[in-house]
């Protein structure tokens, strides 16, 4: 059985918000501890929330404009040009843009 091109765009949109998901997770905990590092000054390292399940590129991001993207569960951090489907946004910074989906 053959399935549907509807249904591999599901399935695709599916893992898309896992992978997307996964990232945020793992960025949350970064803030998190970094938030608790007071004596640490400049940007955080943060994870790509692209879709592409292996990226692992790092994206240098302060952590209020970190805070801002999280403030709003539908905007993600990402590299600029990494796979997302998504509309850019005006926040954004050196190595990073802002998405919402």
């Amino acid at each position: 059985m053959r399935r549907s091109q509807n249904q591999e765009m599901e399935r695709s949109d599916e893992q898309a918000a896992k992978n997307e998901l996964t990232f945020r997770e793992a960025n949350e905990k970064i803030a998190a501890r970094r938030g608790q590092l007071d004596t640490v000054a400049g940007p955080t390292p943060f994870i790509c929330e692209c879709e592409d399940p292996d990226c692992t590129e790092l994206m240098q991001i302060s952590l209020d404009d970190y805070r801002q993207v999280r403030a709003d569960d539908g905007l993600f951090a990402v590299v600029p040009g990494h796979p997302t489907r998504g509309e850019e946004t005006d926040l954004g910074g050196d190595g990073w843009v802002c998405v919402r989906k």
